[in-house]
């Protein structure tokens, strides 16, 4: 199995929403919904594959469509990672906010942020960004506007960001220990910054950064979801 070393760092990713889905029953929700709202970001590969990276796919699958199945279990990891950190460091859970939408209007929130999503990352190819830069900025920027009416976000975005750049760092050094010295092979950091922190390239933690912060106010705002202390859950819910 190490042979394919896209699928290791995929079960690397899962095994702390393994972790979390089942020592806080409270977050799985969340985590479900986060993991499926990430599935089409899978495609996205087609813009890093092979100009930013070329990892082993099962099937040879990145060779043939530019995407694979590693791709999903990635992003599904990443979202329901992004969702449950905060609430796993500050002993916080998710409930419904006092406004009440029909699930009509939240599916409307998620369609429409999916939108902007990729009105901005066509710009970004349009201006021949690369795109590691790029998904970064739009994270930051769409997470930024979500933000405007939801300022009570910030502090959760911020933890949360922060969090899971150091769970990212975490996870890629012990896949560095595994591969050792596979973030100067089979990714082309020499074409970017070039700075790697403890063997890992500071693009992937910055990246593990930004996701933890949309991940987090993307879930909270397209859900009309609050953060409130655990001993306050059983009275929120």
């Amino acid at each position: 199995m190490l042979k394919y070393n896209f699928l290791v760092l995929c079960l690397l990713f899962w095994i702390p929403v393994a972790a979390v889905f089942l020592w806080r029953p409270d977050l799985r929700r969340a985590m479900r919904r986060a993991a499926l709202c990430a599935l089409p970001f899978a495609f996205s590969e087609v813009l890093f594959y092979p100009d930013y990276w070329a990892p082993t796919f099962l099937f040879d699958l990145g060779h043939r469509l530019g995407f694979g199945l590693e791709d999903f279990l990635f992003v599904s990891a990443l979202g329901a990672n992004a969702v449950s950190i905060y609430g796993v460091l500050s002993f916080r859970t998710y409930a419904p906010s006092e406004r009440h939408l029909p699930a009509r209007s939240l599916l409307t929130r998620v369609l429409s942020i999916f939108a902007l999503v990729l009105v901005l990352v066509l710009f970004a190819a349009m201006l021949g960004i690369p795109m590691i830069y790029g998904c970064m900025a739009i994270m930051l920027l769409v997470g930024a506007v979500l933000m405007v009416g939801r300022r009570d976000l910030f502090l959760p975005a911020l933890v949360s960001s922060l969090g899971l750049a150091v769970l990212y760092w975490l996870l890629a050094a012990v896949y560095d220990w595994l591969y050792p010295g596979i973030f100067r092979t089979i990714w082309h950091t020499q074409v970017l910054l070039n700075v790697f922190l403890l063997g890992v390239p500071v693009e992937e933690i910055l990246y593990g950064a930004a996701s933890g912060g949309a991940g987090l106010v993307f879930y909270a705002y397209a859900f009309e979801q609050r953060l409130v202390p655990l001993k306050e859950a059983g009275k929120a819910l």
